[in-house]
């Protein structure tokens, strides 16, 4: 410990607890300060009693974060330590003194008198000071007068500060007699970075190759700061020959990357013209800390790379905004992302600033330029730059790419979030939000900040939305916004009002409020409810409200005949279930058609649902018989040629439901076509099936035989070959034949023949059952005879005379 006589300015007379804030007045370095004070009041009460160890911790936080607090901590240290101040005290005031800048009060702490008695830390803030005041001279007698006067990172910064002021001789000195000389073990680190430094600031790379080479010759490696002092002493002297000989030794030296070190390198290459060489040195850079001379650096290298015509270099090195109005007019659309990438660099820009950005942008043409930076941009919009953006989105040709795509989900996504902000922007920043949105064709993301809402905000936001939908003339938005509302705000005479005026100033068909609350409903994926409305409510009159209803579920129908994509399967299958519900089948026939022909042309085959085509199977039996022609021409080729392109993705539901249809459709190739291959896939239904559609294609025997054994001889499946066969044969059968044929004998084959008579009345089929009557022996009509149907059709033929 040491006794010191220390002079210090007076501060301010502090008062601790004179300052009072609230809590949610203080800033953070408010609270940091107020914490540090009242820690060292309570201290001070019981100076005496506190741990060194524990004096020492506040005492660094003090240097840290209240340096005007030190002058009246330090005088209380002093007179409760009469024997001394501790040197780690002491170096840690030095330390905060140093990070203000304040080298007068360093001096006044560390005095001659006391030099024999500090620590290196001390002294080498103390010779920093000396230096920082252009009292080199009192620097170097300080040092001399202290016991490490040896020390080479000490001497070194003699070096460094004659070198500032241009004292050749006393660099030249210094440099031969005390550090050149001293042995391997005394070199430090520090010591080489301040020589080459020095060396630099003089311009003398002749010196400086020496010193690397004394360097490399004691086995010390060069380091990222020793490098980029060579460096830039090659290119400030404008010797490319040797700039080019240190570039080249880089890959094999072992540097820990460094800002300073990307500076030295980058005008190294601006020195060699090799442009393209800056791009992956710049873009590394974003990964390093950050250093106060990276902005001026960057200038330069910007304006030398628009001299040199090297465009995508200038976006990329682009430091300010300033430089941006100039660099956005030379650049090409390859050279954006180079810009972006500098721009993401700068921070604490204002709004106006990053306005001017986008302004910049737009008289240069580039729009998607002004999208991108919108995305970057960290402040909230005003309706200033808003109305810039909104400007761009007019211009940009968005298509179904996926780029495109993503930067209009991207923009559409951030206008969202800042319409669903706790704190509701102004009435003009919301119509300039919503606009972008809606130009953008995503009314999903002004739905989704909407539903995000209370009722009472949300007519307003309503209100808004229709007139921006009504401006951009987007109907179908009109009515999607109206229909994302909540019922009572649909239902409200004012937005009611509004909603059907606007339509009319459109020209689209007004829809009763019971019909938009379906589509409503729709919207909302509640499609049972809306199902159920639509069948206690039909739309059966008026064609032009029912067109008007079905082009809002599936808008590109009227147009191509095809059904965009951007809908969701559900709203299509609800647009089918509408119809049937309607007695719309042909329709429903061709909105299935049209489902097919939307296929993306990537996926291979379309194949439906079974619920589709249980809807399709409706629909087609719904049809009259003499209309079914055409719709057989328009399905049978169209579903043939999907299975065709790839069966194996047709699961064994789907294969059933198109046996189905084509049984319906009087199709049996494409009944057999579809046929599950596996034979042990087959039950009583898909052999009914196939038996049906084999008796038409002259099949029957060589399908039946197709079914598993098990199969065959279930009696039923027999009786229902053998009423095919007898339907196939209306003249007479060759019991033999059919004997030989079937492997059975004829009274086995007879007694079920009754049943499928009876079945055939059953079914009001009397044609078929008096065809296959004459066939058969005389006792089947027995079976006839008490069959109410059958004796009713006979009457009507023949009726009984009395």
């Amino acid at each position: 410990m040491l006794r010191m006589a220390v002079y210090l300015r007076r501060p301010p007379p502090f008062r601790h607890g004179t300052a009072k804030f609230s809590s949610s007045q203080k800033t953070p370095s408010q609270r940091i300060l107020n914490d540090v004070r009242t820690e060292w009041r309570q201290m001070h009460k019981s100076l005496p009693l506190v741990d060194v160890n524990t004096l020492l911790r506040v005492w660094e936080r003090v240097c840290t974060d209240d340096t005007d607090l030190l002058p009246h901590v330090w005088r209380s240290i002093q007179d409760h330590y009469s024997e001394g101040v501790a040197q780690e005290m002491l170096a840690s005031t030095c330390a905060a003194l140093w990070s203000k800048r304040k080298f007068d009060e360093i001096i006044a702490i560390t005095p001659f008198d006391s030099a024999s008695k500090l620590s290196v830390d001390v002294v080498d803030y103390a010779v920093r000071a000396y230096c920082a005041t252009n009292n080199i001279d009192k620097a170097e007698a300080f040092l001399s007068a202290t016991p490490h006067a040896s020390n080479l990172t000490l001497q070194s910064r003699l070096v460094l500060a004659y070198a500032s002021a241009h004292n050749i001789a006393r660099v030249k000195s210094i440099l031969v007699q005390r550090i050149i000389q001293q042995p391997t073990h005394m070199w430090t680190a520090q010591c080489c970075r301040n020589v080459m430094s020095s060396l630099c600031q003089l311009r003398d790379v002749s010196s400086m190759f020496e010193f690397l080479r004394r360097m490399t010759d004691r086995g010390i490696a060069p380091d990222s700061f020793v490098i980029a002092s060579l460096l830039e002493a090659c290119a400030a002297t404008d010797n490319a020959a040797e700039t080019a000989r240190v570039l080249a030794i880089l890959p094999t030296l072992d540097l820990t990357p460094h800002p300073v070190l990307s500076h030295a390198i980058l005008h190294a290459h601006v020195l060699l013209g090799d442009f393209q060489a800056l791009l992956p040195v710049i873009a590394d850079m974003k990964d390093l800390p950050p250093h106060p001379l990276t902005p001026y650096i960057l200038r330069q290298v910007c304006a030398s790379a628009v001299q040199a015509q090297h465009y995508d270099v200038a976006a990329a090195s682009l430091s300010s905004p300033d430089q941006f109005p100039e660099v956005v007019r030379l650049i090409s659309p390859s050279d954006v992302p180079h810009l972006l990438a500098a721009v993401s660099r700068w921070k604490d820009l204002t709004p106006a600033q990053w306005t001017a950005l986008l302004h910049g942008a737009t008289e240069a043409g580039q729009f998607r330029l002004v999208l991108e930076l919108f995305l970057l941009c960290p402040e909230a919009p005003d309706p200033s730059m808003l109305s810039v953006v909104e400007n761009a989105c007019s211009h940009v040709l968005f298509t179904a790419r996926s780029e495109t795509s993503t930067l209009q989900e991207a923009i559409a996504s951030k206008c969202c979030a800042f319409l669903s902000a706790k704190s509701s922007p102004l009435l003009s920043t919301t119509t300039a939000l919503i606009t972008i949105c809606l130009r953008l064709d995503r009314p999903q993301f002004v739905i989704q900040a909407m539903t995000e809402m209370s009722p009472s905000a949300s007519k307003p936001f309503v209100l808004v939305g229709l007139k921006v939908a009504r401006k951009l003339r987007h109907k179908r938005t009109l009515r999607t916004l109206y229909l994302a509302a909540p019922k009572s705000v649909r239902h409200d005479a004012e937005v009611r009002r509004m909603f059907v005026t606007l339509q009319k100033e459109l020209r689209m068909h007004v829809l009763l409020p019971t019909q938009d609350d379906v589509l409503a409903l729709v919207q909302a994926k509640q499609y049972a409810k809306a199902k159920a409305s639509l069948s206690r409510q039909p739309i059966v009159t008026n064609e032009a409200t029912w067109r008007t209803f079905l082009s809002h579920l599936l808008p590109s129908l009227g147009k191509e005949r095809a059904i965009s994509l951007q809908f969701a399967v559900d709203d299509w299958s609800f647009a089918m279930d509408a119809c049937l519900v309607q007695q719309r089948y042909v329709q429903a026939i061709d909105l299935f058609v049209a489902r097919v022909h939307a296929t993306p042309t990537r996926r291979s085959a379309f194949v439906p649902s079974p619920t589709a085509l249980l809807q399709l199977e409706h629909a087609i039996s719904r049809v009259a018989r003499q209309c079914r022609a055409d719709i057989r021409a328009k399905l049978v080729p169209l579903l043939t040629e999907q299975y065709l392109s790839c069966p194996d993705v047709f699961s064994l539901r789907v294969r059933i439901g198109l046996m189905r249809v084509g049984l319906l459709l009087s199709a049996p190739d494409l009944v057999l076509l579809v046929l599950p291959e596996k034979p042990k896939q087959w039950d009583r239904t898909i052999l009914r099936m196939v038996l049906q559609a084999a008796a038409q294609t002259n099949q029957l025997i060589e399908m039946y035989h197709r079914a598993p054994p098990s199969l065959q001889d279930v009696p039923e499946m027999r009786q229902e070959l053998l009423h095919h066969v007898l339907l196939q044969h209306p003249d007479g059968v060759d019991w033999d034949q059919v004997t030989s044929m079937f492997g059975v004998h004829r009274d086995i084959m007879v007694a079920p023949s009754a049943v499928t008579l009876q079945k055939l009345a059953d079914a009001d089929a009397f044609g078929d059952v008096l065809r296959a009557r004459t066939t058969l022996s005389a006792d089947v009509d027995g079976a006839l005879k008490v069959h109410p149907r059958w004796n009713n059709f006979l009457n009507t033929l023949a009726p009984q005379m009395t």
